[in-house]
């Protein structure tokens, strides 16, 4: 299984979907000469990412979201519709991202209260998302990288 995940919060705002976390300035980026910001032939650093809400080395979390496994299926991709900061930055990775995923915040809410024991982490990040808005109206947008 891969080693990093990176999981991103948006929102549902008047019929568009939205970045929940702020965008983070990615230190020592290169504004005078953005090529050298390229780390290969694919991926390359952006001015600003957006602020994750999980990247930890957890793979039973992981589960959670519905990528379990060493050979994940079932996978939604990333959405056709979903806010700019997010497809940016997914972007950046070139092919070094790989097995996306969205998933609903209510999904995830559903798995977590399934839990046949108590999983402090993910009870923990549950109501860190449920703080940031309506989890109704919220959905996390995932994938993986090298």
């Amino acid at each position: 299984m891969p080693s990093d995940i990176q999981v991103y919060l948006e929102e549902r705002w008047d019929g568009r979907w939205q970045l929940v976390l702020p965008m983070i300035k990615t230190i020592g980026f290169d504004d005078e000469n953005p090529r050298q910001d390229w780390l290969n032939d694919t991926t390359y650093l952006t001015g600003f990412y957006p602020q994750d809400v999980y990247s930890e080395y957890n793979p039973p979390l992981w589960e959670l979201f519905g990528v379990a496994g060493r050979f994940p299926s079932g996978l939604r991709g990333l959405p056709a519709v979903c806010c700019t900061e997010i497809k940016n930055h997914f972007i950046s990775f070139g092919t070094e991202a790989f097995d996306e995923h969205c998933l609903p915040c209510t999904e995830f809410r559903d798995a977590v209260a399934a839990l046949p024991h108590d999983d402090k982490e993910a009870r923990r990040l549950l109501e860190q998302i449920a703080g940031l808005g309506k989890l109704e109206e919220m959905r996390l947008i995932l994938w993986f990288s090298q």
